[in-house]
């Protein structure tokens, strides 16, 4: 966690910045709080962001009411795309909350357990539902994985901003490769974690595979010849 602390607190609007990980085994999330260095938000009211495919969904934490404002949202969008331009997206944190000040022990340092846990949203703005065959399997393929229901995952979300992590990729990888028989290197899929992504590569590793079984059928006839 440190070198995504390291990396938000290198921008300009950071004051302190604490990234924790919430869930259980698999599915986990990187939650990163951060205090700007001038608050924004009222007092008692802690804006939590999830970001779908890369877009932010403003939602509240358990202890929060009322919305956030366009100031507030500013923030995080800011930071999320300063990350992108240093991190791995698998090292993206899932979810901002926004904070006056962080929560202190008796010894004052941090109170991680008394972090705010923020809710999960999993609605996207411009969520374009998967329309052929092969997007509608990767589609449940995801939905098992990340424990979604089918409708919530479009074929241009995250897998990342969805809950996804390295773990789960690495389980995703191997279900294309039983369903689909193409090996996809999980690297590609780190820098595509889409599922118009994940139809593009295999389709086009399929068609080098088929090509490459065509050409030595042909030079097998040609040596029998």
């Amino acid at each position: 966690m440190g070198e995504v602390e390291a990396a938000l607190s290198d921008n300009s609007t950071v004051k302190e910045a604490i990234v924790v990980v919430l869930g259980e085994s698999e599915h986990k999330r990187l939650v990163a709080y951060i205090v700007p260095i001038e608050p924004s938000v009222e007092k008692g009211k802690l804006p939590g962001y999830s970001f779908i495919g890369g877009q932010i969904d403003p939602v509240q934490t358990k202890q929060v009411f009322g919305k956030p404002s366009e100031e507030d949202t500013s923030i995080p969008q800011q930071l999320h795309e300063h990350l992108q331009g240093k991190l791995p997206q698998y090292m993206l944190p899932n979810d901002y909350v926004l904070m006056d000040v962080f929560p202190l022990t008796a010894n004052g340092k941090v109170n991680r357990k008394a972090l705010p846990a923020p809710e999960v949203s999993v609605q996207k703005r411009s969520f374009q539902p998967p329309s052929t065959p092969i997007e509608e399997k990767l589609a449940g393929i995801w939905a098992t994985i990340l424990e979604l229901e089918v409708n919530q995952v479009g074929v241009n979300d995250n897998f990342f901003d969805l809950g996804g992590n390295s773990l789960l990729a690495t389980q995703l990888i191997s279900k294309i490769r039983q369903f689909y028989q193409v090996d996809l290197p999980l690297s590609d899929f780190f820098e595509e974690p889409t599922i118009a992504g994940l139809v593009e590569h295999i389709e086009v590793i399929s068609w080098m595979a088929q090509d490459i079984q065509y050409s030595e059928t042909t030079h097998i006839k040609e040596i029998e010849l």
